[in-house]
């Protein structure tokens, strides 16, 4: 799964900088997701969790990552920073739901420097 051309690349990511999101992507998007922004300057600072199970999507806000937690976490950081610390997040997020099990999706947005800083 996952996306794997530069066109579906640019979908997801006109898609994250919208309200409704890059919608319920798997994790190989949501990487793929986050390293093209990061080609662009943009941060991957938003990132919702489900979990599919019995035909619904179960959220786990536990896992949620906000723009406004991520970019308080790191306000000590300069942009090029913050965009690398994002992929940490992401790592420690992916981390937990591969010990809860079962298949996850995820929303995720984007936003550039000159929202936050």
């Amino acid at each position: 799964e996952g996306v794997g051309v530069k066109s579906d690349l640019e979908a997801l990511l006109l898609a994250a900088q919208t309200g409704k999101g890059a919608y319920l992507i798997d994790e190989a998007s949501l990487y793929a997701l986050y390293n093209h922004a990061a080609t662009k300057n943009l941060i991957l600072d938003g990132v919702e969790v489900f979990r599919l199970a019995d035909g619904l999507e179960h959220p786990h806000v536990e896992l949620t990552l906000t723009p406004t937690d991520t970019h308080r976490i790191h306000a000590g950081l300069n942009w090029p920073d913050r965009i690398k610390a994002m992929n940490t997040d992401l790592d420690v997020m992916i981390a937990e739901t591969r010990k809860i099990g079962g298949e996850f999706r995820f929303t995720a947005w984007v936003s550039n420097e000159t929202d936050w800083i």
